[in-house]
């Protein structure tokens, strides 16, 4: 059960357990194309204050339907403040093994992100998120310490550790490969790997 309590005229605390099963949150949402139904079981404690939410969330999203495949045990725990997002969430999925940790800000006009995802099994076409390969398969170590979205905004660096990448008939592993990028006064993107170096002004 989910309580909400005024505290004010314009504040509400939330504070309880959130249980669904198969709840057509893509119809709610209007996403119907994309998102299909969740069944899940989380921890909430919280407040709405002036528009402003501010929420502790954990627990186990049992089922999500995205993309047509439906993703199962999903943990997560964290802070929602916001469009921020700051914590922890695994998947423990047949096609995807994942796990982030980190930060994730889309409240300012230039987004920020500092995350860390350790994916040890990822098979998109699977996951209905590629459709030419059965036998392609992902895992690496990705660190980000990133602001923006747009080519033209980024600023900062992405590091990628013991990636392995392989679908039919070929395969490749890259121990360590970093990529910086400025955009300023002198935009610039800095690429260094063990297979590759390069700068690009």
């Amino acid at each position: 059960d989910l309580n909400m309590k005024p505290d004010t005229s314009r504040s509400l605390q939330y504070k309880g357990s959130l249980k669904t099963s198969d709840f057509k949150i893509g119809k709610l949402l209007r996403q119907e194309k994309y998102l299909e139904n969740v069944s899940l079981n989380i921890n909430v404690d919280g407040t709405n204050q002036n528009g402003e939410v501010d929420l502790l969330v954990s627990g186990m999203i049992d089922s999500l339907g995205l993309y047509n495949y439906n993703y199962r045990n999903i943990n997560l725990e964290g802070n929602i403040l916001n469009k921020t997002f700051d914590g922890f969430f695994s998947i423990k999925d047949p096609n995807i093994d994942m796990n982030f940790t980190g930060r994730v800000d889309f409240e300012k006009e230039i987004p920020q992100m500092k995350f860390t995802v350790d994916v040890a099994n990822l098979r998109p076409y699977y996951l209905n998120l590629r459709d030419d390969d059965p036998e392609y398969f992902a895992s690496f170590f990705l660190k980000t310490d990133l602001s923006g979205i747009k080519l033209d905004q980024l600023n900062g660096e992405v590091h990628l550790v013991n990636s392995f990448f392989k679908r039919t008939g070929s395969q490749v592993q890259i121990y360590d490969f970093m990529a910086t990028t400025q955009n300023s006064d002198s935009s610039f993107i800095s690429l260094k790997s063990d297979i590759l170096d390069a700068d690009i002004h």
